[in-house]
């Protein structure tokens, strides 16, 4: 089976299936509610981290460009 051929089963697959599929993932998301917002905090990261990346190497020769740990203390807040 190609790659084309398998994105097209699998989405034919989800459409002829996607109420049961929905209600299976929520009732994941409730029934273990600590995997949810774990994985919310880990996307979060993922995606600061990636806003600070593009930030660094965008602004790299910018002597008024804001540091790294500066903006990490705005999002993250007093405590981090």
């Amino acid at each position: 089976m190609t790659p084309e051929e398998l994105r097209a089963y699998s989405r034919e697959y989800y459409h002829a299936h996607r109420e049961e599929i929905l209600a299976r993932r929520k009732a994941s998301a409730e029934a273990h509610p600590e995997r949810q917002e774990a994985h919310r905090a880990q996307r979060y990261c993922h995606d600061t981290c990636k806003i600070l990346k593009e930030h660094k190497e965008a602004l790299a020769d910018d002597p008024e460009r804001l540091s790294t740990e500066f903006i990490l203390k705005l999002v993250q807040g007093d405590d981090a």
